[in-house]
């Protein structure tokens, strides 16, 4: 985990939201947020595979036809 000198996540800031600016489709600028993705916010985390946390990776190139 990243963070900033004060020892807060540098993506959510300690708040345990990532928020940003997303125009939609009318070009109007709205507030999107979600939840930290390094679980910042206490209840929601990355899936495994994102998290490097996969038990077993098979590389597709010694799989063959099947």
């Amino acid at each position: 985990m990243t963070s900033l000198p004060d020892g807060k996540c540098d993506l959510c800031e300690g708040s345990g939201v990532i928020q940003w600016m997303q125009p939609d489709e009318n070009g109007v600028l709205r507030e999107q947020e979600h939840p930290c993705i390094r679980g910042c916010s206490g209840w929601w985390k990355q899936p495994d595979a994102e998290r490097s946390q996969v038990v077993d990776v098979l590389d597709p190139t010694e799989l063959g036809d099947r």
